[in-house]
């Protein structure tokens, strides 16, 4: 199945259940403004179609993915910088009032749980990103006599026995 910047945008969205602070539109755009990214990082060359503000081609499933998890590093990281400023800014971790007690969540243990997602999504990107270019690598050029003739040189004076006795490389 190929892909459109919208349909990666549309999984993204819902791969985050669809939060509040986002919409379909808001990722497309962030898309659109860093196929770059996806360029440099998979060795492809889209670039967006003033018209139609779509990628020239449709990407792969696999491209999809890749670029799926570039969007979401960025969004952990933004998560994670949204919650140390709004810990600079509120220190409050319990409030009581009489018999009732509310504690809030430590700034410090929610970005933990971002930093582990982000570190988790960042190992997954590297390992489809080598695998997606090992499976687009080519060859583009054979040199060389690496073939085996198929027939031995039965000169005597050579010892054939010692040319590959293990004990001669040390």
């Amino acid at each position: 199945m190929n892909y459109t910047l919208q349909d990666i945008a549309s999984d993204i969205f819902m791969d985050l259940s669809q939060p509040d602070n986002l919409n379909i539109p808001y990722i497309t755009a962030w898309l659109r403004a860093n196929i770059g990214r996806l360029n440099n990082a998979i060795g492809t060359s889209y670039v967006i179609d003033p018209n139609t503000l779509e990628t020239d081609l449709l990407l792969t499933e696999n491209e999809a993915a890749i670029f799926n998890k570039i969007y979401l590093l960025n969004y952990y990281e933004k998560q994670i910088n949204s919650v140390l400023q709004g810990a600079m800014v509120n220190n409050i971790d319990q409030i009581k009032e009489g018999d009732s007690t509310i504690l809030f969540a430590r700034p410090t243990d929610v970005t933990d749980g971002y930093r582990e997602i982000r570190k988790d999504l960042a190992e997954e990107l590297v390992k489809e990103i080598a695998l997606y270019r090992m499976n687009k690598a080519t060859v583009d050029q054979i040199t060389g006599d690496d073939t085996i003739d198929d027939t031995f040189d039965t000169d005597s004076s050579i010892d054939h026995s010692t040319i590959f006795n293990s004990r001669n490389l040390f």
